[in-house]
């Protein structure tokens, strides 16, 4: 029992880390600004309250970003201190590919219908559109570089690199694998998004005991972000073909890809086992 508690707060205590960092590099910005704004303006508490609220509307996926290269740097260096960790960034084959791409497209479907008949209350739905909009509103190239790319493999060296082994030397790989996607979704704190975060964070923690690699999983990772975008164009086209031609589409195509990457996992997964 003890050996247990040590792994499962080892596995939180990265992930809590990484938010410290958020938090850090969030409260030394505020205070740079904060004090420039100060020596040249002359407004009371609340003109100061205003402006570090627009500082974050224009900025804020600037601070997320310098947020997420730090703790790749810090992962990857943390990583990189066992012994024998090259095969964690294998690059998966082409085949793998692309049911990864197949999957994390088709998986995002399926969740996004899914969702869609979840009566969510009107209150959450809208502070969901305001953070989605306050996001999107801001540079179109660092948002795609931020929820594309470095994010994902921020969150992949951080969870399933470091938080996600921890687990795995201890617990079983159901245990972990569950435990890990507890972990991930919580740490993403808007509740609508947590419901579709649960089955990813599963479905990531699965590609990665597969395959060995994290290679693998931030693939998937990246797919699944971007192809909100992609679905949203793809959606489109739900008049002409209709929601019923879709949703069969997202079934079959997470039915095929699961298959195709179980069969192709590695029979020897020294990465995760050990």
């Amino acid at each position: 029992m003890r050996k247990n508690l040590r792994a499962l707060g080892m596995a939180l205590a990265v992930p809590l880390a990484y938010m410290i960092i958020q938090q850090i590099v969030s409260v030394l910005c505020y205070s740079v600004y904060g004090s420039f704004w100060m020596r040249r303006n002359t407004g009371g508490p609340e003109e100061l309250r205003q402006a570090l609220a627009d500082y974050w509307i224009q900025n804020g996926l600037i601070l997320l970003l310098a947020a997420a290269l730090l703790g790749i740097v810090l992962a990857v260096l943390l990583i990189r201190r066992e012994a024998d960790t090259a095969h964690l960034f294998r690059i998966p084959d082409r085949s793998s590919a692309a049911h990864l791409i197949l999957f994390g497209l088709s998986a995002n479907l399926l969740i996004s219908f899914l969702l869609g008949f979840l009566p969510f209350p009107d209150q959450l739905l809208e502070e969901y559109g305001q953070m989605s909009e306050m996001l999107t509103g801001q540079n179109l190239v660092i948002h795609l570089a931020v929820a594309c790319l470095i994010v994902p493999v921020a969150e992949e060296l951080i969870h399933r690199g470091l938080s996600y082994r921890i687990l795995r030397r201890t617990f079983s790989m159901r245990t972990a694998i569950v435990v890990q996607a507890l972990i991930f979704t919580v740490f993403h704190g808007n509740p609508i998004q947590m419901i579709g975060v649960f089955p990813m964070a599963l479905a990531l923690g699965l590609v990665y005991e597969w395959s060995g690699t994290l290679a693998s999983s931030i693939l998937l990772h990246i797919v699944f972000n971007c192809s909100n975008i992609l679905l949203s164009l793809l959606l489109g086209f739900s008049d002409r073909i209709g929601l019923g031609v879709w949703f069969i589409l997202a079934i079959t195509g997470t039915v095929v890809s699961i298959r195709s990457l179980h069969r192709h996992k590695i029979a020897d997964n020294v990465t995760i086992s050990e």
